[in-house]
């Protein structure tokens, strides 16, 4: 029987009671990715949810991006990371120099063709 993930994510005008300590803990996941983590879960094929446990590079990873506004890295696709495909990044046209903001998505229809 599939898993259904819907009842986590809140309705649209929900109202939603915290209490003082989930307010807590939404502070510190706010403030701190590691706290954050401690939430994640994966969908493992045969053991079903299981908590996100990072590798060592990934939680330097995180904390690089924690850190540092801009990182430029050469990683390979799989790798433990994610990227949205709405995710604005900025190009620049070699023959105009004309600079573009552009969706990930986008520019990558534009370089399959």
């Amino acid at each position: 029987m599939p898993i259904k993930y819907d009842r986590f994510v809140k309705k649209p005008r929900e109202e939603v009671e915290y209490s003082e300590e989930q307010i807590e803990e939404l502070l510190a996941c706010s403030l701190d990715i590691f706290e954050f983590i401690k939430y994640v879960k994966i969908v493992n094929p045969d053991k079903g949810e299981i908590p996100f446990k990072p590798y060592r590079y990934q939680k330097k990873l995180l904390k690089d991006l924690t850190n540092n506004r801009h990182i430029c890295g050469l990683w390979s696709r799989q790798s433990g990371k994610c990227l949205c495909y709405s995710s604005m990044i900025t190009i620049r046209n070699k023959k105009t120099n004309e600079i573009e903001n552009i969706s990930i998505g986008d520019f990558f229809q534009r370089i399959k063709k």
